[in-house]
């Protein structure tokens, strides 16, 4: 048993300076974060992305409304990149709609995924989406006649 200990030991050992001497700049980075390989906070750019539920009714509404029309495809996709252009966000974020949900419950829920594009400060990506989800998010709350009968 005492062995193989030893000859694990002896691999790593062999292992090491070859992690090592491939990556040169690890030795920085070893020291400033005590893992090897990981790059300052300063250097990763920020493209977290951010989930939204929004309500295709709402974004419907906020369409026609937006337009002054008064009849529209429904086309959900077509509805975000209409409000988008009103909150002039349109060219400032990337978004991709996941297709929609089969559970009868929230037919009305569609779950967007929004990144910010590379000249976005983060600040302004946040108020974008606190704008789009004052004005199409989705509530989940029940109607009063749902909670009348529960």
């Amino acid at each position: 048993m005492s062995a193989l200990i030893l000859r694990a030991m002896s691999l790593i050992d062999l292992v090491a300076p070859k992690i090592n001497a491939r990556n040169p700049g690890s030795a920085r980075a070893l020291d400033a974060f005590g893992m090897p390989g990981i790059e300052p906070p300063s250097a990763v750019p920020f493209s977290l992305p951010r989930a939204l539920d929004l309500s295709e009714s709402r974004a419907h509404d906020s369409a026609l409304g937006i337009l002054r029309a008064y009849k529209l495809t429904g086309n959900f996709r077509v509805n975000l990149e209409i409000v988008l252009k009103d909150l002039g966000a349109f060219d400032k974020v990337t978004y991709e709609i996941e297709p929609a949900a089969l559970l009868p419950f929230h037919s009305d829920c569609r779950h967007v995924v929004f990144r910010p594009n590379e000249n976005v400060q983060i600040d302004k990506f946040n108020e974008i989406m606190r704008s789009i989800t004052s004005r199409i998010g989705f509530d989940a709350t029940l109607p009063w006649w749902r909670r009348l009968f529960r």
